[in-house]
């Protein structure tokens, strides 16, 4: 949607958004996530307004009555399943005045992810203290030029999610990695394994293994220290190799699912090793992060 806007030139007013506002400066200083008239308001107040999850329950409930605009809710009774923006979409009909608004999450637009890239991470620069974080754990993963391969462990929500469709079981994992290290051994990979479960490094043996045990803001930024992110579609490792120029390796092709394959448009991912060494071998088009 800011792609959108930066490619039209609106506003956007996202208030859900605003109680992780703190973790990247550009939006605890522009509340309306805009790139043409932003409000500008100082740290403190900032603070203060991120308590308004209670005006975004009453502006939703205007909204969703058409007071605000005309209001799009793909996936529930726009027609369609989801709604392409442009750049992607370049015959996309704006709807007619000041305001519109849209509900739901089933929103694409893969071109204006690439074409916008550089201004989308401008707005979403962490701050101080996520960069100091993410730089200790990209010191743990020592030499620069090793192969950082981050290992995405996602089991308490996807072993059911969509009927287990995205659940990857750790024997899986484990071979898979072995696999990796076989192929890039000349690169001396070094896992980052993320998990939503205890791990312990022992399950990892003959791999060197980084286990991040840090918080979920502080586990995305560090994920885009890495080159390469292994395991199931999810946006949040999507995000964090996006942030980072790295790439996703969806060795379980559950890109091949048409449910679930969309939510790489706009994103790197390699559905096969060979795809994957490919990828690596290209040079790469955003400077590395840490």
């Amino acid at each position: 949607m800011y792609a959108w806007a930066l490619e039209r030139g609106h506003t956007i007013w996202n208030p859900s958004f605003a109680p992780f506002a703190k973790h990247w400066p550009r939006l605890c200083d522009d509340l309306f996530i805009s790139p043409t008239g932003p409000l500008r308001v100082g740290r403190t107040i900032a603070t203060t307004l991120r308590g308004q999850q209670a005006v975004f329950v009453g502006l939703r409930w205007i909204a969703k009555r058409g007071l605000l605009g005309p209001v799009m809710r793909p996936g529930k009774d726009s027609g369609a399943d989801h709604v392409v923006l442009p750049p992607t979409d370049q015959g996309f009909r704006e709807p007619t005045g000041r305001c519109l608004v849209l509900l739901r999450w089933c929103v694409r637009n893969p071109a204006g992810l690439r074409k916008h890239r550089a201004k989308i991470m401008e707005m979403f620069e962490p701050n101080e203290a996520i960069r100091a974080d993410r730089a200790a754990f990209a010191a743990r993963l020592g030499d620069r030029d090793r192969l950082r391969v981050g290992v995405h462990v996602r089991h308490t929500d996807y072993r059911n999610h969509m009927g287990g469709i995205c659940y990857i079981p750790m024997e899986q994992f484990l071979a898979e990695m072995r696999r990796v290290q076989e192929r890039f051994k000349a690169r001396r990979p070094i896992f980052a394994v993320f998990s939503d479960e205890p791990r312990r490094a022992e399950e990892f043996e003959g791999m060197e293994v980084v286990i991040s045990n840090g918080s979920a803001i502080e586990d995305i930024h560090r994920m885009s220290a890495l080159d390469v992110m292994m395991g199931p579609l999810s946006t949040f490792a999507l995000w964090g190799m996006y942030s980072g120029g790295g790439v996703v390796y969806d060795f379980a092709n559950h890109a091949a699912n048409p449910a679930i394959g969309w939510i790489t448009d706009g994103m790197d991912a390699a559905h096969s090793l060979d795809a994957l060494a490919a990828w690596l071998e290209r040079p790469r088009e955003v400077p590395r992060v840490a």
